[in-house]
C-alpha cells in the first residue's frame, strides 16, 4: 500500500518532505495514527501485541487519541462512562455514556478513537 501520511496528536511523517521534517520516527503500542493513502485498502502492521496485563494509559484530561489497545471487540463501557468520559469518536461514529443515539460500542482490534476525558484519567484493566 502506498501511504502518503501518517498523524498523531502531536507527530506526523509526510512521504514526499524531506525526513529530518518528520517527527514521527517509530510507532508505539496503543498509540492512535490517522493515516493517509493514495488508494483505499488495508495495512497490514507486523509485530507483537501488546500485553493489556502490563499496559496502561498515561493520565489525560481533554482529547487524546488513542489505538485500541485490545486483541478483541470491548465494549467502551466496561471502562467508560458519564464522570470520566464525554465521548469517544471515530470515522465510523460516536459513543456518548448513557447515550441513546451511539452508532459505535466497542473498542475493535486496529481502529483509533478520539476520546475526550471529563477528568484526568488513567485507564487500566
Amino acid at each position: 500500500m502506498d501511504v502518503k501520511e501518517i498523524k498523531t496528536m502531536n507527530t506526523f511523517w509526510r512521504k514526499d518532505q524531506p525526513e529530518y521534517l518528520n517527527s514521527l520516527q517509530s510507532i508505539t503500542a496503543g498509540d492512535g495514527y490517522l493515516v493517509n493513502m493514495n488508494t483505499a485498502g488495508t495495512l497490514s502492521i507486523t509485530g507483537t501485541p501488546i500485553s493489556f496485563s502490563n499496559f496502561q494509559i498515561p493520565s489525560f484530561s481533554n482529547w487524546t487519541l488513542l489505538g485500541c489497545p485490545f486483541q478483541t471487540s470491548t465494549p467502551f463501557a466496561n471502562y467508560f462512562n458519564s464522570n470520566n468520559c464525554e465521548i469517544i469518536k471515530n470515522f465510523e461514529g460516536f459513543w456518548m455514556p448513557s447515550g441513546t443515539m451511539n452508532t459505535i460500542q466497542n473498542f475493535e482490534p486496529g481502529e483509533a478513537y478520539f476520546i475526550k476525558f471529563r477528568i484526568e484519567n488513567t485507564f487500566e484493566d
